[in-house]
């Protein structure tokens, strides 16, 4: 019989055992949407808890004083930058303050150098208790380097303060200084950034506004006798290396909080190893009871096709007719079923994907490795022929007098 013949044959005999096929098909469209839900819904967890930590520069080590004094930071800096050729670093300050023209909110001023043109905030990771950063994304305005008296604040504090949200407009800072004296700056916002936390601000039990805050303003802002003055400040320093797991060794020397990304993505790719060895172990045990579970299907099937079987070979037809036909049956309604399986979960994923955006606003990241999709097609297709010839050889087991006086 020609390929083709066999073909229009296979699809002939699916129709009139539609029921049967359709029984066999839900169990592997099951079979199969566990397998591949399995290693999307691993692997999207994986990327979306990291994905931050990769699409941060690895080159940013940041690290910062649990005092006031900069001059453990100032001596690394000169370290770095001297032993580590091409590396750039500078010195910064926070300074918390509160602003009683809109409710004494709390906000924390980070005091840049002049031409600082790459600013990054601190993360912390609960997964892999690693500290990173992450770059400050400006998304209405100017951004980075700030000009004399110009300002960029995040996107919470912008709607506090301005409710027209028009740019630029003006701010007073108040800034504390160390012997107890107060000094106003007028600045001109001219930027507003992403914000930092995902706090909405609120009133505590106190009537007190709550907000995260944050206002980046320039070091020209200050004389150079105020700067070193300035009260409750967090000295601060960025290295951008092209060996930041040094510049972060010379750090360690230092009693210094440090944020690396280096070490973060390090630690992030050392989790998704034994993640992966887990999801290895536990693919193993889906596939031996995908087989089984798939064995037993087919053999159902096979059963109520035995009669049909014996009038075949009572007719004349031979091993090789019976182990052709029923082994493209198996492949048409295996391959079917591997296809409905693909779109299940794709609009499972989808639907997850929406829910998470319109419910808690988080912009979930479908992902599926190649090492996965290699395995996923590897298994289906390697399990859709082994089955399929199995359920074609057992056929041909069938006895042909047995089948017969059955009936």
């Amino acid at each position: 019989m020609r390929p083709e013949s066999r073909i229009h044959h296979a699809v002939r005999m699916l129709r009139r055992n539609l029921r049967s096929y359709a029984m066999l098909s839900i169990t592997l469209v099951f079979s199969f949407s566990v397998l591949l839900g399995y290693f999307l819904f691993s692997d999207s967890r994986g990327y979306n808890d990291f994905k931050e930590i990769f699409s941060s520069p690895r080159e940013i080590v940041m690290a910062y004083a649990r005092s006031e004094d900069p001059t453990e930071l100032q001596v690394l800096k000169q370290q770095v930058t001297e032993q580590l050729p091409g590396t750039g670093a500078y010195l910064y300050f926070d300074v918390s303050t509160r602003l009683p023209q809109y409710g004494d909110v709390l906000a924390n001023v980070s005091v840049l150098p002049n031409q600082a043109s790459i600013v990054f905030r601190e993360v912390s990771d609960d997964v892999i208790f690693e500290n990173y950063t992450l770059p400050v994304t400006v998304v209405q305005g100017q951004g980075f380097p700030l000009g004399e008296n110009r300002a960029v604040i995040n996107r919470s504090l912008f709607r506090l303060l301005s409710p027209s949200e028009t740019l630029p407009f003006t701010l007073e800072i108040p800034f504390q200084m160390e012997d107890g004296s107060r000094i106003l700056r007028k600045v001109e916002v001219v930027g507003v950034c992403e914000d930092l936390s995902e706090v909405a601000p609120y009133y505590n039990s106190e009537g007190v506004l709550c907000a995260q805050t944050q206002i980046y303003v320039s070091q020209s802002l200050f004389s150079t006798e105020e700067l070193p003055r300035l009260s409750q400040r967090k000295p601060l320093l960025l290295i951008h290396s092209n060996a930041p797991e040094k510049a972060a060794a010379y750090a360690q020397q230092f009693d210094l909080v440090l944020h690396a990304v280096c070490r973060a993505q390090n630690a992030a790719i050392g989790e998704l190893h034994a993640r992966a060895k887990s999801k290895a172990l536990i693919a193993l045990v889906l596939h031996g009871l995908l087989c089984l579970n798939l064995y037993g299907c087919f053999s159902n099937a096979l059963s109520d096709r035995r009669y049909e079987i014996g009038i075949k070979r009572a007719l004349g037809a031979g091993k090789g007719t019976i182990v052709g036909q029923f082994f493209a049956e198996g492949i048409m309604v295996m391959l079917g079923s591997i296809l409905l399986a693909v779109l299940l979960i794709t609009g499972l994923a989808a639907i997850y994907k929406l829910y998470g955006l319109l419910v808690s606003g988080k912009q979930w990241i479908a992902y599926l490795t190649p090492y996965s999709l290699g395995m996923f097609l590897v298994s289906s297709v390697g399990m859709s022929l082994l089955l399929s010839l199995l359920f074609a050889f057992r056929a041909t087991g069938t006895e042909i007098a047995a089948q017969l006086k059955s009936e």
